[in-house]
């Protein structure tokens, strides 16, 4: 799997700085559409999807496309000493951080951006709520 990233309602000078530090570490960064917001993290990607995700996927596909209410970043094919030199030259930016960030695992390469998006949301609340 090449090294690449996900961004889902990532715009502006957040967008750019992450492009350019994919870019320095020679990532590709993509931004699926909204329409796709519904599909599979596997089917964004071009991975082979299984039957039961599709049909998951399927039914969200026909709800109106809207974007998150934060922005989300997808790790895809990083591991963590890949992730850590993104964190520390995305730093050098010196743009604010994007929220919400998780890697692709097997666990999660058949949840539908949505489903992530919703756990990463709640995860980041309880976080903000412990301190």
């Amino acid at each position: 799997m090449k090294k690449q990233i996900l961004m889902f309602s990532v715009g502006g000078e957040k967008n750019k700085a992450v492009r350019q530090v994919c870019k320095k570490l020679g990532w590709s960064a993509f931004e699926p559409d909204k329409e796709r917001y519904g599909e599979t993290l596997g089917s964004l990607l071009g991975m082979p999807v299984h039957a039961e995700d599709r049909e998951k996927s399927q039914a969200t596909l026909l709800r109106p496309a809207v974007g998150f209410p934060a922005e989300m970043i997808v790790f895809c094919g990083i591991d963590g000493t890949e992730l850590d030199m993104f964190l520390k030259e995305y730093k050098k930016t010196g743009i604010a951080p994007v929220p919400l960030k998780a890697m692709l695992t097997p666990y999660n390469i058949g949840w539908t951006a949505e489903k992530l998006f919703g756990e990463l949301l709640e995860e980041h609340r309880r976080m903000k709520n412990y301190k």
